[in-house]
């Protein structure tokens, strides 16, 4: 466990620094990792409240100073003590001025690591702690999450007693690594119509919503193949208007959406249908969003990060299995004019229905099967399966089971196109990788998908592909004697390698099975230079990645990180 002890006494000597002495022996011997700031000895400065953080700042701090050594031991802390002797019922004012400068990297989903907090307090009276108290609720309990495990005390003008002393001791000896789950709300209202025959059910879902429909689909493979004809048909029989949007690009763009919605508004659009795979139903949602807004436009909800709670209802026909879109509430758009790629999220974005029919996957080109494979497999790796947080082991061996599904019938997939089977698992896979349950009670640190999106957003690449590529170096980069462990358990409980192995070694093992998976398997190229992709813009793709500041994980990875990683992928 990696501790963060910040002792806010300006006493080299004084009680506070005795309890953390006796508390960071305790956790040393037990073989836990202590860091002990002494926040009185740095120079850190009070918040100014400017808003930089959260503006222009990308969650890094306008102000340059020794705060940023407390940032860098927050983000790998697994628990955070905070000691401090009590001025005026409170914490010290120095320790104050660092809790207060929380606020620029202090939300949750930025800290994956940290889970519990404690506290020791030096005072002259006993029952006067009301203030720092107040502060460990409030800040740290309910703000960030943490669980309290613990408030120490002492107080008096004698010394710390030999009893008090070996409590800390005890206290720090027994702890525990961190592996609980966090506290989840699941819910998705996605109507699922999986199978052959569910086509009886569209035009009944469709008409729950209104009788004008905006029908948004790809480069025409619907019409090759005769869905469009059978969706056609089925709509206008119940009375159905139907309106089109046609062209939707792979790494769908701004542009596309607005149109899409400028449709929605000038028509009185009531229900929009996507039928084609993650880009179509990602273009959809943009659409379904932006007719809600006065201006029609996607991108300021983009820019705005706005959860968006008002959007036009969606239905999707999915014939790609990949994204997972047809189940999550999510849409990745892109601008290609600034060279970003980034999603757009909220509740309303969730389909009302999604028809998953296995066999409208039997036409799809064997490139396109191995990169949306890719990026089931990924979405579950990535997302949450080596995301750094703790979980539970059910929910460890369904995102195992999903995995294993898509390592397994890929290749029959591949070499039976038309096996039923093979398509009705890696669609289903699809869908159970996004829809939220696979990632109860963990923390999402998606490191992989931000580095990806910036080679998309730059270069256009389908974004499995890229993800293939991406994903093997990242794992070689990261691969150290605390990640060794996480990343064997993939390769012994999805890839089959032999247990029992040292977990160096079998991490080693489980890198050379993903790249087996995706380069032999999938067949895919294995190097971002195959793709004609040079370093040009590596140092501006990491900026975008990184949000100025770092990707959290298993392992954080800052700018000069990520830089080293794309090049690995040359």
């Amino acid at each position: 466990m990696n501790i963060l002890v910040l002792n806010g006494s300006p006493r080299p000597k004084g009680h506070t620094k005795t309890m953390v002495n006796a508390f960071e022996k305790g956790a040393t011997d037990a073989g836990h990792t202590v860091k002990v700031i002494d926040v009185c000895r740095k120079n850190i400065k009070g918040c100014l409240a400017c808003e930089y953080c959260h503006t222009k700042g990308n969650f890094n701090c306008v102000q340059k100073d020794d705060m940023q050594e407390v940032y860098d031991a927050l983000r790998e802390a697994n628990l955070l003590v905070l000691a401090s002797p009590i001025y005026y019922h409170n914490l010290s004012g120095q320790l104050k001025c660092v809790i207060d400068r929380f606020y620029a990297t202090g939300m949750k989903a930025l800290l994956p690591k940290l889970k519990q907090v404690a506290m020791f307090l030096a005072s002259g009276d006993e029952d006067i702690y009301d203030g720092a108290l107040y502060s460990l609720k409030g800040d740290f309990e309910d703000f960030l999450g943490l669980e309290n495990i613990g408030v120490f005390t002492v107080h008096g003008e004698e010394e710390v007693s030999e009893e008090k002393k070996q409590e800390l001791y005890e206290f720090g000896r027994n702890l525990k690594e961190v592996t609980f789950m966090n506290d989840f709300i699941f819910h998705n209202p996605d109507k699922v119509y999986f199978g052959k025959n569910q086509f009886t059910h569209l035009a009944e879902e469709v008409s729950k919503y209104g009788k004008k429909v905006l029908m948004v689909y790809g480069g025409g493979s619907i019409k090759k193949n005769g869905l469009y004809d059978q969706v056609t048909k089925l709509l206008t029989e119940k009375g159905l208007e139907i309106f089109e949007l046609a062209g939707v690009e792979p790494n769908p763009r701004h542009t596309t959406v607005d149109r899409g919605a400028e449709i929605c508004k000038q028509e009185g659009i009531d229900v929009v249908l996507a039928v084609g795979g993650g880009s179509t139903i990602d273009c959809s949602k943009g659409i379904a969003a932006a007719a809600k807004t006065e201006d029609g436009k996607v991108w300021p909800l983009v820019e705005g990060n706005v959860w968006v709670t008002d959007a036009l209802p969606i239905i999707a026909i999915l014939t790609n299995a990949a994204t997972g879109s047809e189940m999550d509430a999510w849409a990745v758009i892109s601008n290609m004019d600034v060279n970003v790629k980034i999603g757009i999220g909220g509740d309303a974005l969730i389909p009302k229905a999604a028809f998953e029919n296995p066999e409208l996957t039997y036409s799809l080109p064997a490139y396109q099967t191995a990169c949306g494979a890719f990026d089931i497999f990924n979405h579950v790796l990535d997302n949450y399966y080596l995301a750094g947080d703790a979980t539970f082991d059910m929910v460890l061996e369904m995102q195992e089971a999903v995995m294993r599904a898509v390592v397994k019938w890929t290749p029959v997939a591949l070499a039976e196109p038309e096996n039923y089977e093979a398509r009705a698992n890696l669609m289903w896979a699809s869908s159970m990788a996004l829809n939220t349950i696979l990632d109860a009670g963990t923390v999402h640190a998606p490191a992989c998908h931000a580095m990806e999106h910036e080679l998309s957003a730059y270069y256009d690449i389908t974004h499995g592909h890229g993800l293939a590529i991406v994903t093997p170096r990242w794992l070689k980069y990261i691969l150290d004697e605390s990640t060794a462990p996480a990343i064997y358990r993939l390769g012994t409980h999805v890839f089959g390698v032999e247990a029992g192995l040292d977990p160096m070694d079998g991490a080693k093992k489980a890198i050379e099975a993903v790249e087996h998976f995706a380069f032999d398997v999938l067949g895919l190229k294995k190097t971002l230079t195959e793709l004609n992709i040079n370093e040009e813009h590596f140092v501006d793709m990491a900026k975008h990645a990184s949000m100025g500041a770092f990707i959290p994980g298993i392992k954080n990875l800052n700018q000069e990180d990520i830089v080293a990683i794309y090049k690995m992928c040359l």
